[in-house]
């Protein structure tokens, strides 16, 4: 992995793997303490160093959510607005249909085979086991913190469970939010999917439209969607719009190319950074009455989810750093952050399972013989249980790309290419 060239694409496959490993640790702190909601100072919950700005980002799981929907937004936008600034109107329109098609396979396909896996798994009692264990461990049962899906007495009956849990997972006839027992974590997937969509339209609907105008009608369905508290769509739209910006000003050249940077501009380009992290670490609850936010909640008029408002626009700034600053683009496309992004998908879909498994006997083994009254208690808990976990996550994300995530997307795409025809498109090509 060693000498790859930088590019702001790779930037934010980097991006994409440090937001998948914070998701992880948030649920995996989730299991200590409610602080992880909270910034500094707010009420009861807010006594801890790190959740001040930037310290809490290592665990803000709920920001990286929406940090993957704009850069879903943007990747996904990419292509057909550059085709589309190029006027080749036939291969807008045969990428679209190649985005729409391939989407629902690639988001859920991978997911579908880990449930069904975790399926099996129940069946054959293993997370019966850990529940069994882990009362023993600590004197009762940790229900919170085991997998939601109940163990039924056939393996018949275990896998219609598992196919209706899956249809209402994958169902694109609702807003409401699905937490699949199989794997609660996978949520996210479908409120991604509902946005993919939306934004293909969008991208269909305003393609014709100058960029002058395209942008101010981008912004206004951004402060709509936000209004209407449809947030994949507006964190969707978001990247749309710094993919636009990209475009326009030619940021995705080869990076060989660029002019070299003065240091102001590096100073710049590094505060405006910071600026992006600050307004990512806006806490989940009380952000109304933390210190460093409480201006910002008042400036916002309309009645909307405050930390998911400013979360949008540090994301934002995040990504434009990515894409935009020499030295921010150089941290994310180093090896090891390279390597996380391409194993970010698999970690995301398999993390559940591990915690509810190995992260639960850990966690309740290490409560039984250290305590956890205590603050360093629970540092210590949490440190053991890390140490254990953490590679076995590894490795499972790791078997997991080669066997599923990458024969997944393989797929998707043969059976695109086995099942659509492409003659009135390759018609329309020659005769141009």
């Amino acid at each position: 992995m060693a000498g790859r060239q930088s590019n702001p694409l790779s930037a934010l496959d980097g991006l994409r793997g440090i937001a998948s490993c914070i998701v992880f640790i948030f649920h995996g702190l989730l299991a200590f303490s409610p602080m992880v909601y909270y910034g500094y100072g707010a009420r009861e919950h807010g006594k801890w160093f790190h959740q001040l700005p930037f310290l809490r980002l290592v665990y803000a799981g709920p920001t990286m959510v929406l940090l993957f929907y704009i850069i879903s937004g943007y990747v996904l936008s990419l292509k057909p607005l550059k085709l589309i600034r190029s006027g080749s109107w036939d291969q807008v329109f045969h990428t679209l249909s190649s985005s729409v098609f391939r989407r629902g396979f690639r988001l859920f396909m991978p997911a579908l085979i880990s449930t069904f896996i975790t399926m099996l798994l129940l069946q054959a009692r293993l997370f019966e086991y850990i529940s069994e264990k882990s009362t023993e461990n600590v004197g009762y049962r940790l229900e919170k913190f085991e997998l939601h899906a109940p163990r039924l007495e056939t393996l018949g009956g275990q896998f219609r469970h598992w196919l209706a849990s899956s249809w209402a997972m994958i169902n694109p006839w609702t807003w409401e939010r699905y937490l699949n027992p199989y794997n609660p974590n996978l949520w996210s997937l479908s409120a991604e999917f509902r946005g993919s969509l939306i934004l293909f339209l969008a991208v269909l609907g305003l393609g014709r439209l100058k960029a002058r105008f395209r942008l101010p009608i981008l912004s206004c369905l951004i402060w709509t969607s936000a209004v209407c508290q449809k947030w994949e769509v507006a964190a969707s739209f978001a990247g749309m719009v710094l993919a636009e910006r990209d475009l326009h000003y030619g940021t995705l050249e080869v990076a060989k190319n660029k002019p070299t940077i003065t240091k102001q501009t590096q100073t710049k380009e590094i505060l405006l950074f910071i600026g992006g992290l600050y307004l990512a670490s806006y806490p989940k609850f009380d952000g109304n009455e933390t210190p460093g936010y409480r201006t910002l909640s008042n400036i916002v008029p309309f009645r909307i989810e405050q930390d998911k408002w400013w979360q949008i626009i540090g994301g934002m700034i995040i990504v434009y750093s990515a894409t935009n600053s020499r030295l921010v683009e150089e941290f994310f496309t180093g090896s090891f952050l390279q390597y996380l992004g391409e194993v970010s998908f698999p970690v995301y879909v398999v993390h559940g399972p591990i915690l509810h498994s190995v992260g639960l006997l850990v966690m309740s083994t290490s409560w039984k013989y250290m305590g956890r009254d205590t603050l360093s208690q629970k540092v210590l808990n949490f440190a053991v249980s890390a140490i254990i976990v953490i590679p076995v996550l590894s490795w499972v994300a790791y078997v997991f790309r080669k066997v599923v995530d990458i024969p997944c997307a393989k797929f998707s795409r043969w059976l695109e290419i086995n099942v659509t025809s492409d003659t009135a498109y390759k018609y329309s090509t020659v005769r141009r």
